[in-house]
């Protein structure tokens, strides 16, 4: 999707602002306000370098704390703000996932049903996988987009602007179900582990078609979005218009923001897909609130499921590859600092998107960004810890000495084939510390984590993040790394597959 409107005003200046997001991430803001803190951690998107940026809102309680736009829809473009529709990635899958619910609720489909019920398959796995297993990512189906890919049927240099030629094969729903048909074995037996899957929430827009009779955007619109008043909301598809004000998804280079609004994926949903704006994610927001409320009663006002159908949904939530982290009907479950929080974050081309919940505190925050190195999990989190500081755990601090920090100061490359570089870097006071270099422009102090017996273990978490991201070594008994962390990406949050749809939190 794009949006072109808007005057041609001064040039972006990516690397400066870049960089200092990475610092706003690394230093505590300053005083303040709750609210000023957010407006703190956002100061170097949509400044005086007009560039693209985010959408941030905070509830608790049903009402609005924070909900203010930084940035533009694009270079020269309109200021982002609560009506700014984008694109949420992988926040759309608890979107399909309340669609099977509201399914299951009118007794038109069971969370046993095996796929074969709906569908044919080649492989005899797909008589074993329920809808269940889709749900919670372990059906052991491929991922389409690298089955289109290894049968060379789209080209490997996306995302990329709209403006340059468009892919000769433009997938839908139906040409990712025929592929996934089509496939002779399947990555893993059903259930037998976790591993996050963007077919699985594809084929699971394709059963509630199949169940309901109507195609999948007709009836989110019908079902979901118009009962709650998202007028704004849409499932993307090829005959979907542009939004007068759509946010435009970018990249950062050295001295640009480059368009990288067009992948040959853009028109295949289920896993993403879901237009929507802050105004909506309001209401969103307070019909979760509602279902999440421990009073009394099946349902208030029109809410697409009952209480007691969501509760049920996040009760059959299934451990997944980060430890203390379980995954629900389209939702993350672990602890953040000592409360209980469900959340889920979208990267889809230049988009990158968050929703957190703490629902005993009834609090959240969305963030919503057009460009993709904003990182907003941890804006998320940064922001949830403004609000919530006073009802958190504290993080305890060992004391732990130059000479130990020294043995974690290297490049690492981790299982994934991915490396970063971790420096020792000296502070005030003759101090030390260590610094995740995330990429050329952006670092984050590591800050040590007691473990067991109150000793240090080679636990870190991102400074400001305690609680919602584990840095993890593990360490022989002279202390030499002998194990090393995955490159962090968000809490609980996994590499977006070379080819897969869109990745998660």
């Amino acid at each position: 999707m794009t949006q072109k409107d808007g005057a041609n005003d001064a040039p972006a200046r990516p690397a400066k602002s870049a960089s200092r997001a990475g610092e706003a991430l690394s230093k505590p803001p300053s005083g303040g306000d709750p609210s000023s803190q957010v407006d703190n951690l956002f100061k170097d998107w949509g400044g005086d370098y007009k560039t693209p940026g985010a959408a941030v809102l905070v509830m608790q309680d049903g009402k609005v704390l924070h909900e203010k736009g930084y940035g533009l829809t694009e270079v020269g473009g309109l200021k982002l703000g609560p009506q700014t529709v984008f694109e949420l990635a992988s926040v759309s899958k608890q979107f399909t996932a309340m669609a099977v619910m509201l399914l299951k609720q009118e007794g038109k489909l069971d969370y046993s049903d095996r796929l074969g019920k709906y569908f044919n398959f080649r492989a005899l796995e797909a008589n074993e996988v329920t809808v269940l297993q889709l749900l919670d990512h372990r059906s052991g189906l491929p991922e389409y987009g690298e089955v289109f890919a290894a049968a060379n049927l789209i080209d490997k240099h996306f995302p990329r602007s709209a403006k340059a030629d468009r892919g000769r094969f433009e997938p839908t729903v139906d040409d990712v179900l025929k592929s996934l048909a089509e496939q002779y074995e399947f990555a893993f037996a059903p259930g037998a582990r976790y591993s996050y899957s963007n077919s699985g929430y594809v084929l699971l827009s394709k059963i509630v078609e199949k169940v309901s009779g109507q195609a999948f955007p007709a009836f989110m619109r019908e079902r979901i979005f118009k009962p709650l008043g998202m007028e704004s909301s849409f499932i993307y598809e090829k005959s979907s218009p542009v939004p007068a004000e759509a946010a435009l998804g970018h990249d950062r280079g050295w001295t640009v923001f480059n368009e990288i609004d067009y992948t040959p994926l853009d028109f295949i949903y289920g896993d993403g897909s879901v237009q929507t704006n802050l105004s909506d994610m309001r209401k969103w927001v307070l019909a979760l609130d509602e279902l999440s409320s421990a009073s009394r009663g099946d349902k208030g006002g029109k809410l697409p499921v009952t209480r007691a159908t969501f509760k049920e949904a996040l009760k059959k939530a299934e451990e997944t590859d980060t430890p203390g982290v379980s995954y629900g009907f389209g939702w993350f479950l672990g602890k953040a600092r000592g409360l209980d929080g469900v959340w889920h974050s979208g990267s889809w081309g230049g988009y990158r998107t968050m929703i957190m919940r703490f629902p005993s505190q009834k609090f959240t925050v969305v963030v919503l960004s057009n460009v993709a190195h904003l990182m907003p999990t941890f804006m998320a989190a940064k922001v949830s810890t403004f609000f919530l500081e006073g009802v958190m755990e504290r993080p305890r601090t060992p004391p732990v000495t130059k000479e130990i920090l020294a043995r974690f100061a290297k490049r690492y490359t981790d299982d994934s084939g991915d490396y970063y570089d971790v420096t020792l870097e000296p502070e005030a006071g003759g101090k030390h510390a260590l610094f995740l270099k995330y990429s050329t422009l952006d670092k984050f102090k590591l800050v040590p984590v007691r473990g067991d017996g109150g000793k240090f273990r080679g636990e870190f978490f991102i400074e400001g993040l305690f609680g919602f991201d584990a840095f993890r070594y593990t360490l022989d008994e002279r202390r030499n790394v002998i194990n090393v962390p995955s490159r962090p990406k968000g809490p609980a949050q996994n590499q977006r597959r070379s080819f897969g749809r869109r990745s998660k939190f």
